[in-house]
């Protein structure tokens, strides 16, 4: 019986799985490809949109607070799904009572209609995180009894069936006082 090199066993092995269909190498789907068109329905597309308890006022790039919106796109199965959109966020101050005082309300839009601008908001939470500056004084403020800071947003983006849809949320949070952390 002939001996076998070990060697060149090292070097015959990869060339036979690849021959044998058992490679890395990327096969083509199943199908003739024409389950999507552009322009078509997509079944993955937002829904709604929900607000994380992630929210809240944090240290921005040169250490000044900023509003950081978590946000998250859901597809009609409840599952996370990225889109571009366009995105309206507000900011509320509430009383004790329950009231909100319209002059104490600031609002900020941010545009992720762009793909790549779209991608650098959405991190490995599964979430878009929108970091906005120009925190008013009152959410910097200790808090009061019974006083929250209101976040609502509002989408818009397309949804399953290809026409326009404007997803909103709201999410409370008690104000704290900011120490700058």
């Amino acid at each position: 019986m002939p001996r076998v090199d070990p060697l060149n066993s090292l070097v015959l092995l990869p060339a036979l799985l690849a021959l044998g269909g058992c490679s890395h190498v990327a096969r083509p789907p199943a199908g003739d490809g024409t389950l999507f068109e552009a322009g078509e329905p997509d079944p993955f597309a937002p829904v709604s949109v929900e607000i994380s308890p992630l929210t809240r006022v944090e240290m921005g790039p040169r250490g000044e607070p900023v509003l950081a919106v978590y946000l998250r796109l859901v597809d009609e199965w409840g599952h996370g799904t990225k889109a571009p959109m366009s995105v309206n966020v507000q900011l509320l101050r509430v009383l004790g009572s329950g009231l909100a005082e319209g002059d104490q309300s600031l609002e900020w839009s941010v545009d992720l209609r762009d793909p790549t601008r779209n991608s650098q908001r959405f991190d490995v939470t599964g979430l878009y995180r929108l970091q906005l500056a120009g925190v008013p004084g009152w959410v910097l403020e200790p808090g009061r009894i019974g006083e929250v800071m209101r976040v609502a947003v509002y989408v818009q983006t397309v949804g399953p069936e290809g026409s326009a849809v404007a997803p909103r949320d709201t999410f409370d949070k008690l104000v704290t006082p900011w120490a700058g952390r």
